[in-house]
């Protein structure tokens, strides 16, 4: 073996040991992480795809299918565990920077093969993705594989070539399912070989891709989802408006994206090669207080202009003096152009799509650094040779060393001395996550079967017995209130950060029916118990803005839903002085100013939202209030009247609906003003001050809307509500009581206010537990939310009460046909 090629391979040695002496438990991406390792555990035991950590049946991928089978063998060994998924993931990681060795040894020396192969194996990004349970280096590998394969299909050939077409086939195919951008490349090529007239090529290599990729799309969009319905669907991801209100078109969706990532994307790139994750938008992974790491980000600002003339001028050499030479530099050229199309087009933004574009940028760029050496190097001076390349050298690998040092340390740490850590005020967030540690709290602690809600899903890894539904931190509070509501959730897991604020901070200081009473700390993990309180409008608190900062920014929370907006943002404003700009600070000053009418700069604040990473749960929020400013806006114009009545009450039922109580009211006040017998304005009074536990209020406003229309549904409905809340107030008895609750129950049926209904059926079983009509009626109602698995467990007590129904015996094994 030469010298360039042991060098190489002891640097893998080197950052291997030191990779796998300090693996831990920690995930950097949830869900994605735990999700593969799930399916990875299911598939071990030959039950498909199939999420069973959930207490609803899920066989429906939401990712690339092909990664979890990679972790198989790991799962196996040891099922479930973090450790072994990324042991796999760190013998990938070398084995991908050999690889790319290889593929550059065919087109420049092997000293600068070797050299740049360094620069890969040491790039943060390589570092990462390497040490965490990622698709990103099989998917680089699959990329790389493919374009050494086209490279031996170039070669003129005597006989049949099988193997190599097998071979492309393969690696595209892995590409394509390794990743759902992996579908571009294999376009891609295809594409290529089209236009070198190298049709047989591009039939038989995109016709078998196509095909394949056909059946997995019957089995999972087609059929499993049509079966199971989930809430997030790749195919409805890529044509959602997440960018522009509902009514925008397509076109403007897209352009708003393309503006959107071209922008995130093109901070990156003076960073992406040299140093990745020393800057803004970074994964939070270093300790920005040790010395290197502030004496290395204070130089980048100098330097940061020298990197981006590096990432772009070595490649663009390596592409116009280098495609006669090398065929492969256009080629790759022409595939990463045509890959970040729908990169900079996908709704979500991530520099982990950035990857494939980091290997091609250095392919092209050790082409463009050995010709331009060919071209020009004579004419410089011998002595200022060596200089040249050795600051060259340092320039280039010093930023990914001092970043992969502070990781390793970070990590080391993390595995061997949490306590410690704990204590430092610089640990990024990351390290302080403590979730498996919170899971195994979870399983020594409570009782199996019981349903637990976290965003976390790496909970459910240590959960053991235990139901885990993950949740997008920023549902809708009355949506939160429901999912405990009908999982008969008795446990949140819940991180809180850095600033002193937890994930789903909104939703626990919304909520109207539950108090969240905290019974364990793991690290930054909070194990919260929910209680039961006393249903009625949430009080404000009075504080000053000198007062504790996580106090101040909860209560401004809570003011946005019951107070004056403007005090909310005076105190977010105070908040964000003494903590820092964090995004939910941000978010939270953006719908005071949306609530207070200054619709202009809550949009400019909303924008923002968009540069976030990875911001999918604050970017639906944030088109939530945008697509909601935009109808506003549309109502204020107009004259007096039914238009402009209807468009200020759709405003106020979606306030409603986000969990702004009294904006709400304040929008059906503003259209009552002008028009004091708008019917959907009084009906909706009456049904939001009933649900707000406002009864006196809600019959006054019934009162008004049934001189307008006495035989609507709505009206009679409320009517025979308001009754059955008088009948329940007098009732004497628990079976009087479980009497005024189905009454009212079947009243919101018949009008559809399905969870109105479901909250009167629970409450006559409270009073009622063996009540068989209750239990059929909460059975059917969970079964049409698609709820199974508090669908089943109510069916199951259904036949329990009245084990001769077969109505009841039907249904509990229709239910367990899911399973």
């Amino acid at each position: 073996m030469k010298t360039p090629q042991r060098r190489l391979l002891l640097l893998l040695i080197l950052l291997t040991v030191a990779a796998l002496a300090t693996v831990n438990d920690a995930l950097l991406y949830t869900p994605d992480s735990a999700r593969y390792l799930i399916w990875a555990q299911s598939l071990s035991r030959f039950d498909g795809f199939n999420d069973f950590t959930l207490p609803d049946p899920t066989r429906y991928v939401v990712h690339a299918p092909l990664y979890p089978f990679v972790l198989v063998p790991a799962a196996w060994i040891a099922p479930g565990s973090v450790v072994a998924a990324k042991i796999t993931n760190i013998l990938l990681g070398a084995a991908l920077v050999w690889l790319f060795f290889s593929w550059l040894r065919r087109t420049v020396s092997p000293v600068m093969a070797a050299w740049v192969s360094s620069l890969l194996a040491l790039n943060a990004l390589t570092l990462i993705y390497s040490t965490q349970v990622l698709s990103e280096v099989p998917f680089a590998m699959a990329f790389i594989g493919a374009a050494m394969l086209a490279e031996d299909l170039d070669r003129p050939k005597e006989g049949r070539i099988t193997a190599e077409f097998a071979a492309i086939v393969l690696a595209l195919g892995a590409a394509m399912f390794l990743r759902e951008i992996g579908v571009t490349l294999v376009a891609a090529f295809v594409l290529l070989w089209l236009t070198a007239g190298q049709r047989r090529t591009a039939l038989m290599v995109g016709g078998l891709c196509l095909l394949v990729y056909v059946l997995w799309f019957l089995r999972n969009e087609v059929i499993v989802a049509g079966i199971e319905e989930p809430p997030l669907r790749n195919s409805k991801l890529l044509t959602a408006h997440l960018y522009t209100p509902q009514d925008a078109s397509l076109i403007a969706e897209l352009m708003a994206r393309l503006t959107t990532n071209a922008r995130v994307y093109a901070n990156h790139l003076s960073s992406l090669v040299f140093a990745p994750d020393l800057g803004v938008r970074s994964h939070g992974l270093v300790h920005i207080g040790w010395l290197p790491v502030q004496w290395t980000m204070a130089a980048l600002t100098i330097l940061r202009p020298v990197y981006l003339v590096a990432t772009l001028v070595l490649p663009t050499l390596g592409l116009f003096l280098g495609r006669r030479a090398h065929a492969s530099a256009g080629r790759v050229a022409i595939v990463l152009g045509l890959y970040i199309i729908p990169v900079l087009l996908y709704p979500i933004n991530d520099i982990r799509f950035l990857y494939p574009v980091l290997v091609g940028l250095l392919y092209l760029g050790a082409i463009g650094a050995q010709e331009g050496w060919a071209k020009w190097g004579r004419r410089l001076p011998t002595a200022a040779l060596k200089p040249l390349a050795v600051a060259g050298l340092l320039l280039g690998l010093t930023p990914n060393i001092v970043w992969a040092a502070s990781y390793v340390s970070m990590n080391w740490r993390m595995a061997h001395d949490r306590e410690a850590l704990a204590l430092d005020p610089g640990v990024p967030d990351y390290y302080r996550k403590t979730l498996a540690e919170a899971g195994a709290w979870i399983r020594q602690n409570v009782e199996p079967g019981v349903t637990i809600l976290s965003r976390w899903k790496e909970v459910a890894l240590e959960a053991g017995e235990r139901s885990v539904i993950d949740v997008d931190p920023q549902m809708t509070p009355d949506n939160f209130d429901r999912t405990i509501r009908d999982y008969d959730v008795r446990y949140i897991a819940s991180v809180t950060w850095a600033s002193g604020l937890r994930e789903n901070e909104t939703q626990l200081e919304y909520s109207s029916r539950y108090r969240f009473v905290p019974v364990h700390r793991a690290g930054s993990v909070d194990i919260l118990r929910v209680e039961p309180k006393v249903f009625g409008p949430s009080a404000s608190q009075v504080v000053r803005s000198t007062d504790d900062s996580v106090l101040v920014f909860r209560t401004a929370v809570r003011i946005l839903r019951r107070g004056n907006p403007a005090v909310a943002e005076s105190l977010l404003q105070a908040a964000e002085q003494r903590m820092g700009r964090f995004a939910s600070i941000v978010f939270q000053r953006a719908v005071a100013k949306a609530l207070a009418g200054q619709l202009d700069e809550a949009m400019g604040l909303f924008e923002r939202v968009r540069s976030i990473p990875q911001a999918g749960s604050l970017l639906q929020q944030a088109w939530y209030h945008q697509e909601i400013i935009s109808r506003w806006r549309a109502a204020r114009p107009l004259p007096p009247g039914d238009e402009r009545a209807t468009k200020f009450h759709i405003v106020a039922v979606n306030f409603w609906e986000l969990g702004y109580r009294e904006q709400a009211f304040r929008m059906i006040d503003t259209v009552l003003q002008s028009q004091p017998d708008f019917f959907p304005a009084l009906i909706f009074a009456s049904i939001f001050r009933y649900q707000d536990g406002d009864v006196t209020s809600a019959g006054a406003f019934l009162r008004r809307a049934e001189a307008q229309q006495p035989a609507n549904p709505l009206v009679t409905t409320m009517r025979v509500v308001l009754e059955a809340e008088e009948q329940w107030r007098g009732a004497t008895s628990a079976d009087q009581r479980a009497e005024a609750r189905r009454r009212q129950a079947q009243a919101f049926q018949m009008v559809n206010m399905r969870e109105d209904a479901i909250d009167a059926w629970r409450a006559a079983l409270q009073d009622a537990p063996d009540d068989a009509q209750s239990l059929a009626a909460l059975t059917d109602l969970m079964e049409a939310k698609r709820r199974f698995g508090p669908a089943r467990s109510l069916a199951r007590r259904w036949v329990l009460v009245d084990p001769d129904s077969p109505q009841a015996r039907e249904r509990l094994v229709s239910l367990e046909r899911r399973w």
